[in-house]
């Protein structure tokens, strides 16, 4: 804990609290402020320095307490600490060390299809649902723009090349489309480290991280000028954690996909979904922005996406989903992820910038949930079926 010295930072002005969206809905959890900040300081006391709260793995570790503290207390890591002094059963212990390794469970997919019947015995829900092994596989496009003019890295984080190869598809498809070179980095069965974090292992973290950080300073980081992240959890934590907490750097810049597309997407291509959306009216877009990223990056990207692309757009307004940080595929807390998730939607399309996000949400509400990169290249993909046949 030696990047923490916040013990006398905290004010108790409660605003962790009031936007935590665990103690909204469960009367027992203490809140961030208890967890976190005062448990740290009652831990530097010698005869409160081994207690622990029981409801500490209740935390999300979605992060905005720390974004609506006043005076920059690191909350969610005080409590990641606090998670880490915890005992914990066997069961549970051997279930959070599997799952703060996304990138074996990448590496062997087959993992994720574990009789139903030992979920339950493992510590694992048995209401979630789990991903089914998705790769990447080669799609086709059409040009927009012949001269490359940029040689863009993307970060293939474990999840979305193990289980959501349509997104990674479509980023490497629209990529080219639009000009671009692109690479995949740093390859595939890497992890940032943020599963660990969450789970109260910053040292675990630390390692994996530090191996990731070492392949993508081979993978071509020097040749790249900019990389791209397709989880926003990944986004936060390559950009923040690992400098501030970790002291490693990812080589190059590091940018979101949906900034990218908004920014470098050549005028033709919007142009072109636009005539779509005014000659064939579409089902709206439902817009989940994850916690992570609107305490990283804010809000309203993915809404000027679909502004952009003149689609039918509508905010979803979840504090948090009930994904972050492995919680919906813990047991104990299945029923409170999913009343985190629970919505009542018309039909139409779920958009957000989390694969495990769009896994829980498309739970529970039925619809297909899935990254900003796989609507931009399936409307695209549409689009020009719609000019040649007009």
């Amino acid at each position: 804990m030696r990047d923490f010295d916040f013990e006398d930072a905290c004010v108790n002005c409660s605003a962790c609290v009031s936007v935590c969206p665990v103690y909204a809905r469960d009367f027992r959890f203490p809140g961030p402020k208890v967890l976190g900040p005062e448990w740290w300081r009652d831990s530097q006391d010698s005869r409160t320095e081994g207690q622990t709260s029981e409801f500490v793995d209740d935390c999300t570790f979605c992060q905005l307490c720390e974004d609506a503290c006043p005076v920059g207390v690191p909350v969610a890591h005080l409590i990641a600490e606090h998670k880490r002094r915890q005992a914990k059963p066997a069961r549970y212990r051997w279930r959070d060390y599997l799952l703060a390794h996304p990138h074996w469970i990448a590496r062997f997919p087959q993992i994720t299809r574990v009789p139903r019947k030992w979920t339950k015995v493992l510590g694992l829900s048995t209401r979630t649902p789990w991903p089914s092994p998705n790769r990447p596989a080669k799609v086709t496009h059409d040009l927009l723009v012949r001269e490359k003019s940029m040689r863009v890295g993307v970060y293939g984080d474990c999840y979305t090349e193990a289980f959501d190869g349509p997104v990674l598809d479509a980023v490497i498809a629209l990529l080219e489309a639009w000009g671009y070179e692109s690479i995949v980095m740093p390859g595939a069965g890497s992890c940032c480290g943020a599963a660990a974090y969450a789970a109260g292992n910053a040292e675990l973290g630390r390692r994996i991280a530090s191996a990731t950080a070492e392949r993508l300073r081979r993978a071509n980081g020097d040749t790249v000028d900019l990389m791209l992240t397709l989880n926003a959890t990944c986004d936060s934590t390559l950009r923040e954690e690992w400098p501030r907490f970790w002291h490693l750097s990812a080589s190059c810049e590091v940018v979101p996909f949906t900034e990218f597309a908004l920014e470098y997407a050549p005028l033709e291509f919007w142009h072109l979904l636009q005539r779509l959306s005014s000659d064939k009216p579409d089902l709206p877009y439902y817009v989940h922005t994850t916690c992570r990223s609107r305490v990283s990056r804010g809000t309203g990207w993915m809404e000027q996406i679909g502004q952009r692309a003149r689609w039918t757009v509508k905010p979803l307004m979840l504090a948090c989903c009930g994904a972050a940080g492995s919680y919906a595929f813990k047991a104990e807390h299945e029923e409170l992820a999913r009343e985190m998730g629970q919505l009542a939607l018309d039909e139409g399309r779920v958009m957000t910038d989390s694969g495990t996000c769009a896994l829980h949400l498309q739970g529970m509400t039925g619809l297909k949930a899935s990254h900003p990169a796989y609507w931009l290249y399936k409307a695209y993909r549409e689009a020009q079926e719609h000019v040649k046949v007009v």
